[in-house]
């Protein structure tokens, strides 16, 4: 990046005018001054800097209406320098860039060596009287600002007046106007990266809500107030993206780090913070922490020593801290009171289907009708990230389907949906298994009352928006959207496969959530499993299944141990975390009297799966064999389905079993196989059938 002209000139100005106020010190001592003409007289230099000071409070007046940036006006207006530090900053800088400013001094300092820049030789230069020298000492040695933001930095040896201080090089070269690396840490690069926003607000899908709020948000920003903003939604709904656009409105670059990326180790926080800080004051940089959500593993007891570092970090800087987090049940108690929590939640579906216009033509892809992208978004709410992601990846299907390896291609909405499951499988594939099955709601068998809960169930679904938001339910219900069902009954009743069946009717990805992963025997580790899979899940609009929920869900207990303890607050995170979710979420369970009463009032649907009648089991019996199955032509249905009372489960397994005996035989499944699978199954139960031909 070229370096700004403007700035330039300022700088030479700079250097000219300390380069001036040496050879007056040197004149003034009567001694003669290198390469300066002999007629040369203190009054004339003292003419020269007069002019030149001038000079440089027009191009700094220039700068405050906007017309430019001079960095070293920047930092000193910025962090409130004194003019005395001021002249130290430019002094510093001078020696750096320019020989002949170097010589002057050295000529004064009458060495051979390098001039050091100490607080004793500034003092000589712009304090006449010793009164004066030692009103103004404080303002150059350790702790004054100029030491304090790194700006210069004191070399070992000497007294407080004579110890040496130099100038950063990266100091140098922001000062000089020079486009600073994105790494801040060179040896650590992905802790934290500088970043010159180019997106606006404007152009960033939000809802009128937010970014009206937003909007609000920026004289604030503008006027360095020292709170905290911190924003809060499920991953992908473009929080990153939002403090870069309100860095932009603001006119600041940013200072990102990220939080997943350090270790819990408040040393190294200290540390890296100091040095972020440090920066940020120096640059005017809005100083930016993602995945805050990593604040709630630091935690020790009852203290929390992020938060500590986080607010000693507020009370050091003089711009707006940012923070982002996947969660909005962080909370920052020792930041009480000192930061404001914003939701930025799901665009609405008439947003979607624009966004998802947006992000197939950027992709090289034509996409379906709007009215096909609107139910699409009403069926499959995901945020703005997600959807860029299945964007590209539906793109690249439909040039496969057509045989083609570049160019626009024609999505079809199915493979819209199709990538959006493929995203989900990828993001949830190490936090619980995925369930595949073509099962549908009309291939089971129950009664009518049962169908009709399956098919309100699903009705909520498609329907949300309209109830939530156009019909404004949400102002006059305080309650998630989301969805939570459970389904109870004997084993064999069909719970998975109903789930599962669901899943399909309602075109999502279904996960069953494996407890022996979830569950850990050290504190604190079973909630943060739990939270990463409720919030990936709704990130990726995948359908939550929780099997045997009353070992999970089970009722709290009276503390008499630690572990007690330990055990309710696990329970009462999973019902916040359900109770937040707006996703669907399915309980199963055998023994429904074991799930606690406070999951119970907060599910959506209670639905009892009761052992299925004669009509039914023909059903089961009918409908459980593929096509390409090799089937007997005359089997009596209605014949097993009274002879052997059995559950679903249990018919399945003697499908299965029939079928894998008939492959052994070389033959045709008969009803022969049926019915000793049957009596097998039967005999598995301890219940006694009445024949078996």
């Amino acid at each position: 990046m070229p370096l700004a002209s403007e700035n330039l000139e300022y700088i030479e100005l700079l250097v000219q005018r300390c380069l001036l106020i040496l050879q007056l010190a040197i004149l003034e001592e009567g001694r003669s001054v290198p390469s300066v003409p002999k007629g040369l007289t203190p009054a004339s230099l003292r003419n020269d800097i007069a002019d030149l000071t001038a000079k440089m409070r027009q191009w700094e007046s220039l700068a405050r209406q906007g017309k430019f940036t001079l960095p070293i006006q920047q930092v000193s207006e910025g962090n409130r320098l004194t003019a005395l530090q001021v002249e130290l900053l430019s002094l510093a800088l001078a020696l750096e860039v320019d020989s002949q400013v170097r010589e002057a001094a050295r000529v004064l300092q009458s060495t051979m060596h390098h001039p050091s820049l100490t607080a004793a030789f500034v003092l000589q230069l712009f304090c006449e009287r010793r009164a004066e020298r030692l009103e103004h000492l404080s303002e150059l040695i350790c702790g004054s600002p100029v030491m304090r933001l790194g700006l210069l930095k004191a070399e070992a040896g000497g007294s407080l007046l004579e110890s040496p201080m130099s100038m950063p090089e990266w100091v140098v070269r922001f000062l000089l106007g020079e486009e600073l690396p994105a790494e801040i840490v060179p040896e650590h690069p992905r802790l934290a990266r500088r970043v010159h926003p180019v997106h606006d607000l404007d152009e960033l899908v939000l809802t009128d809500a937010l970014r009206s709020r937003l909007l609000a948000l920026v004289p604030a920003l503008q006027q360095k107030d020292r709170d905290a903003l911190l924003l809060s939604g499920i991953e992908g709904t473009g929080k990153r993206s939002i403090c870069r656009a309100l860095a932009l409105r603001c006119g600041r670059d940013l200072i990102e780090l990220d939080l997943g990326a350090i270790l819990p180790s408040v040393p190294l926080w200290s540390r890296l913070l100091e040095q972020l800080v440090q920066e940020s004051r120096i640059t005017g940089a809005l100083l930016v922490f993602h995945q805050a959500d990593r604040l709630l593993e630091v935690s020790s007891g009852e203290a929390d020593p992020a938060a500590r570092v986080l607010r000693l970090v507020l009370e050091s800087l003089d711009l707006p801290l940012l923070m982002t987090a996947n969660t909005s049940e962080l909370q920052l108690t020792e930041l009480k009171g000192r930061y404001q929590l914003i939701e930025v939640p799901l665009p609405a579906a008439r947003e979607m289907g624009a966004l998802w216009t947006r992000r197939l033509c950027e992709s090289g892809g034509t996409p379906p009708s709007s009215d096909e992208l609107h139910n699409l978004s009403i069926a499959h709410p995901c945020s703005p990230g997600v959807a860029g992601q299945a964007a590209r990846r539906a793109v690249a299907r439909a040039r496969q389907r057509l045989g083609v390896s570049a160019g626009e291609v024609s999505v079809e909405l199915a493979e819209l949906v199709e990538a959006l499951n493929e995203n989900a499988r990828g993001a949830m594939s190490d936090l619980a298994v995925p369930m595949a099955g073509k099962m549908r709601l009309v291939d089971l068998a129950f009664p009518k009352e049962i169908e009709q809960a399956l098919r309100e169930l699903c009705n909520q679904v498609f329907h949300r928006e309209r109830v939530w938001d156009d019909w404004q339910f949400s102002r006059a219900i305080t309650r998630s959207r989301g969805i939570s069902c459970l389904f109870d009954g004997p084993p064999g009743t069909g719970k998975t496969q109903t789930a599962l069946a669901l899943a399909n009717e309602l075109a999502r990805p279904l996960f069953r959530v494996d407890l022996s992963q979830v569950m850990s025997k050290w504190v604190g580790e079973t909630e943060k499993n739990l939270s990463l899979i409720f919030r990936r899940a709704a990130s990726y609009n995948a359908m939550l299944l929780f099997d045997e929920a009353d070992s999970l869900f089970a009722q709290r207990t009276q503390v008499t141990s630690v572990q007690d303890r330990y055990g309710n607050l696990s329970v009462n995170m999973l019902l916040q975390l359900l109770e937040s979710f707006e996703g669907i979420a399915v309980l199963t369970t055998n023994r429904p009297k074991d799930i606690d009463e406070a999951f119970k009032r907060r599910l959506t649907f209670r639905i009892t799966l009761p052992l299925p009648d004669m009509a039914e089991r023909e059903k089961i019996w009918r409908n459980h064999f593929p096509k390409e199955a090799p089937l007997a032509d005359r089997i009596r249905w209605r014949s097993l389905a009274d002879e052997f009372e059995m559950s679903g489960g249990h018919i399945r397994n003697a499908i299965l079993r029939a079928a894998f005996a008939a492959a052994n035989e070389g033959s045709v499944i008969k009803e022969r196989h049926l019915r000793e699978a049957a009596w097998f199954e039967y005999q598995e139960t301890g219940r006694l059938v009445r024949s078996c031909d």
